[in-house]
C-alpha cells in the first residue's frame, strides 16, 4: 500500500544482522537514495558500526554518496547500523548502505 504520510527523509535508524565471513578491508557506502539517483546527502558526519568497529567520515556538502573504509576479522553474527549526522543535530540512518571487500 505504498509508503504515504510519512515525512519526505525520515529521522529514523534501523539495524542489520551481518556475518564478516573473511578478514580485511571492507568499503561501506551509504547513500540516501539509490546508487544511480542523484540526491544530496545533508552535510554533516557519516558513521558506520559492526559489532565493535566503529568509523566516521565528513560528508562534503555536494556529495550523493559518502564511503567509509574499515578493517575487519571475521565474527560471527553482529548488528551493522549507519548514521547521517547534520550538523543542526538531525540524525537518520542511510537508506541504502552498499558493502564491499577491497582486500585482505
Amino acid at each position: 500500500s505504498g509508503q504515504g504520510g510519512g515525512a519526505k527523509d525520515p529521522l529514523v535508524n534501523g539495524r542489520w544482522a551481518v556475518e564478516v565471513a573473511r578478514p580485511g578491508k571492507y568499503a561501506f557506502t551509504l547513500r540516501m537514495r539509490p546508487a544511480r539517483v542523484p540526491y544530496k546527502i545533508p552535510a554533516g558526519k557519516a558513521r558506520v558500526k559492526i559489532g565493535d568497529v566503529e568509523g566516521t567520515e565528513e560528508v562534503p556538502a555536494v556529495s550523493d554518496s559518502v564511503t567509509i573504509t574499515l578493517d575487519l576479522k571475521p565474527t560471527g553474527h553482529v548488528m551493522l547500523q549507519t548514521w547521517l549526522d547534520e550538523a543542526d543535530g538531525k540524525s537518520r540512518g542511510a537508506y541504502y548502505t552498499t558493502v564491499k571487500y577491497i582486500d585482505p
